[in-house]
């Protein structure tokens, strides 16, 4: 295989970033690499990349690319366009990520940290997780302002409130542990408002 046998147990990290690893691991392989330090290199990798790999997807993206979702159905798009929107905006990045990931691994091999390093994904990982806020925000002053019928500066009020509101209570991990509660929170605010409210100009 591409790499020796005795260090090809499972390697337990984020799928997504993976094959970042791979790629390093049989660039090493190829040169010859000393085994122990091979061993070594591989272990130092799978806990960054498990954890910017959670940050970045299940915390950040995920989150954001389901949010989307329900706004823009909530707006009246199509169900079949806002399904066909999500999946092509979930999948895209994630499989770029992973032939990135396998490119630099491939090219790099040991200082694949370096290119770590610059691709911020840390940073990104807070990006993502401030829209996925923002559109929380947009899409719980949106039903708030259609359920209590408020139009106008007052419904632009209730919107601006819950974005800024939201904006500065949710950072980085809290999104991603409250996000179920909020979404189901979403959804019964969601079933006492009148299909034709939430329609409405």
């Amino acid at each position: 295989g591409l790499v020796p046998s005795d260090v090809d147990d499972p390697f337990n990290s984020h799928p997504y970033l993976t094959p970042l690893a791979l790629g390093a691991l049989a660039r090493t392989a190829e040169e010859g690499a000393d085994l122990e330090r091979v061993r070594r290199f591989r272990d130092a990798l799978r806990s960054p990349l498990g954890s910017l790999g959670d940050k970045l997807i299940w915390g950040a993206w995920r989150p954001l690319c389901l949010l989307g979702g329900i706004l823009a159905a909530v707006l009246g798009v199509r169900p079949g366009v806002v399904i066909g929107t999500l999946l092509v905006a979930y999948n895209l990045p994630q499989v770029a990520l992973r032939g990135w990931g396998l490119t630099v691994g491939l090219r790099l091999g040991f200082d694949v940290g370096g290119a770590l390093e610059r691709a911020r994904l840390a940073q990104w990982s807070e990006r993502v997780e401030s829209a996925g806020v923002l559109v929380f925000g947009a899409l719980l002053g949106l039903l708030l302002g259609k359920g209590l019928a408020l139009s106008g500066l007052g419904f632009l009020w209730v919107w601006a409130g819950c974005v800024l509101l939201l904006g500065g209570i949710l950072r980085g991990e809290a999104l991603r542990r409250w996000a179920p509660v909020l979404l189901l929170l979403l959804i019964a605010l969601g079933l006492v408002i009148s299909p034709g409210a939430v329609g409405a100009g």
